[in-house]
């Protein structure tokens, strides 16, 4: 019985960080810090395929494609 009280005061907590977290990055800081993640992750499917170790679940189109896109 005290879990099902807990859940909701946990979920209504980490729901007010990430409230308070969207007001203080702006919307051009969180799309740079998305940006370089994909990057990052870029590298490493670059460097996994390089030593030809399969990932356990399949990286999507936007991290495997990443390094064969054209910039302007």
């Amino acid at each position: 019985m005290k879990e099902l009280i807990a859940i909701p005061i946990i979920g209504a907590w980490v729901a007010s960080f990430e409230v308070r977290l969207r007001h203080k990055v702006g919307r051009k800081e969180f799309e740079l810090m998305v940006a370089q993640g994909i990057r990052l992750e870029s590298h490493m499917w670059d460097i996994m395929k390089a030593q030809k170790i399969t990932p356990t679940i399949e990286p999507p189109d936007e991290i495997k494609n990443n390094s064969m896109e054209k910039k302007p």
